[in-house]
């Protein structure tokens, strides 16, 4: 089909981008709400949707204005539990960015630590803070995403650091990629000396990135931007995952719109010891195995594809030291993990 658009019976788009991806879009109901958006902001849509993806309104103008932003251009969602370490390092690389008009939204999920009184020493118009009870990272972002503004939304990670033109470089691909609503980046991987790990350089364009979204997490989270209207289209983070959340929004949004990486590593992630551990990595492997059989069962993949469901719970049959091993040869092949 090589992106033919066809309706179905029930009248719904479809496209057959790749042998291993069926229906991409279940579009009339997201079509009609970004178009009402558009109609409600005083624009027409297009007559057709093109390649079945999402259609979205133009992106604002950045002012240059580092004070506070009414209306930012990008909003930033962060989680952190005990991260009094590294947080404000994460914290001050955002509000360093090249691209100004942001707000970042800091969710201290419970900490114990020193972590609160590290976020209330960092003074900065653009930076909202909102303490909670400890709930989990899935339920943090989403309050974020509840508190947050703007029509793009990015992701860090509290022990992460964004190199200083991420954003701007960010947005400008997805000014000029209307059809795009996840765009993921490279990231450089650091121990907590920062001595370099990895350099993860994740599948580029949208039918890479297909063929490897049912096989593997195909985006660093933590170095996602995504329009909020495709987010929020999708159902945002699901708050029964509490891990591998992140693929499971991936999977969903690639039914609504196209999808991008940028293959410089515009995130440090630092792989502090205890990121993952053994407990979670199960836990992760049972998480991966559900999403994917949601996506086969959902239609996004043909029934064949329920073998690369079955992958992860056959790992869960490796002895931990195997799968870990297994985990830095994946990384040292360039591949972002799932975490």
């Amino acid at each position: 089909m090589g992106g033919a658009r066809r309706p179905d019976r029930g009248g719904r788009l479809r496209l057959a981008l790749l042998p291993c991806h069926g229906p991409l879009a279940d579009a009339p109901g997201a079509v009609a709400a970004v178009r009402a958006a558009l109609r409600g902001a005083g624009r027409g849509g297009p007559a057709a949707v093109p390649r079945a993806t999402v259609l979205q309104p133009p992106l604002p103008q950045a002012s240059g204005d580092a004070g506070r932003v009414s209306a930012p251009v990008v909003s930033v969602l962060m989680s952190v539990h005990d991260g009094a370490p590294w947080v404000r390092e994460a914290v001050q690389s955002l509000l360093a960015q090249t691209l100004t008009d942001l707000e970042v939204i800091v969710v201290d999920d419970g900490s114990t630590d020193a972590t609160a009184d590290v976020l209330a020493s960092l003074r900065d118009p653009r930076l909202v803070i909102e303490r909670r009870p400890h709930a989990g990272l899935t339920r943090s972002l989403n309050r974020a995403l509840e508190l947050s503004k703007a029509a793009l939304v990015a992701r860090l990670d509290a022990d992460d650091v964004a190199v200083p033109d991420r954003l701007a470089r960010q947005r400008a691909f997805l000014g000029v990629h209307p059809d795009v609503g996840l765009l993921g980046t490279g990231a450089r991987e650091v121990d907590v000396t920062g001595r370099e790990l990895a350099v993860v350089r994740p599948p580029g364009d949208d039918a890479t990135i297909r063929r490897a979204l049912i096989r593997a997490n195909p985006f660093v989270h933590s170095s996602v931007m995504m329009r909020r209207t495709v987010v929020e289209l999708a159902g945002g983070y699901d708050e029964s995952l509490p891990v591998a959340q992140d693929y499971d929004l991936w999977m969903r949004m690639s039914r609504l719109t196209r999808l991008a990486n940028l293959p410089e590593p515009l995130v440090i992630r630092r792989l502090a010891p205890g990121r993952v551990s053994a407990v979670r990595d199960d836990d992760r492997l049972r998480a991966e195995a559900r999403v994917r059989w949601r996506a086969v069962r959902g239609g996004a993949y043909p029934w064949w594809c329920a073998a690369f469901a079955a992958r992860p719970l056959l790992a869960l049959a490796l002895p931990g030291g195997w799968r870990r091993g297994l985990r830095r040869a994946t990384r040292k092949r360039g591949q972002p993990r799932t975490v």
